[in-house]
């Protein structure tokens, strides 16, 4: 993709006085920022979207002729996108029925009632030890934050068990059983998540089903 826009500056398809607007770092956040809200990580996608077109407003009031300055920015612009960031949060915690995660802490945890976990970190960690017998899945959410998630005493139900991963400018670190099979289906940009864990996966049915998808972050299981 960027090679083709690329390209098509250089031959003169695309209007010259846009190249560095587009090919740029602040470019690059407004692409990775829109990928992250097709792919429903609205709170992040927006963080980084918002970012990367308040930095380039200079450029941009020089090329599409609207009155700029940095007083504006910093009077106007940073707050309103402070506000919408909290909106967006408030938001994402009604629909998940969740707190965030305020602070790193090592906990052990057999508070929930279904056996699944519902983890959304926003600049802030969690480490976490999960203690109920069975576990059934569920979602790990993250911006610019971290989270370690300790599987090793629990086990897994009859059947596909399907966990969700979606994390942006932050880490995820699953521990597993060893004799787990898991099953990794990885949608990343600038990052990635592997196994790696030196054993032989025993064939059972039972299945870990591990949705992934990192926007310049990265994760493991160990």
């Amino acid at each position: 993709m960027i090679g083709i826009v690329y390209l098509l500056f250089n031959l003169g398809i695309l209007p010259p006085e846009w190249k560095d607007i587009v090919i740029s770092w602040q470019g690059l956040l407004v692409l990775l920022g829109v990928i992250g809200i097709c792919k429903g990580n609205y709170v992040g996608g927006t963080i980084l979207a918002g970012i990367g077109v308040c930095s380039l407003l200079p450029d941009l009031s020089a090329v599409m002729g609207f009155f700029y300055s940095a007083a504006t920015l910093h009077s106007i612009m940073w707050p309103a996108i402070i506000i919408l960031i909290g909106l967006l949060i408030m938001s994402h915690r009604h629909h998940h029925h969740h707190d965030f995660k305020c602070c790193h802490r090592t906990r052990y945890s057999n508070e929930s009632k279904d056996g699944k976990v519902d983890y959304n970190l926003v600049m802030n960690g969690i480490d976490e030890v999960f203690l109920e017998p069975v576990f059934r899945g569920g979602e790990i959410n993250t911006i610019m934050g971290g989270a370690k998630l300790d599987l090793r005493r629990t086990s897994l139900p009859e059947g596909d068990t399907e966990l969700k991963i979606s994390s942006i400018c932050g880490g995820v670190t699953l521990l597993l059983p060893l004799d787990w099979k898991v099953v990794l289906h990885n949608d990343s940009i600038l990052g990635g998540f592997a196994d790696h864990r030196h054993s032989q996966q025993v064939s059972t049915d039972r299945r870990l089903i591990i949705n992934a998808s990192f926007i310049l972050g990265g994760g493991s299981i160990e």
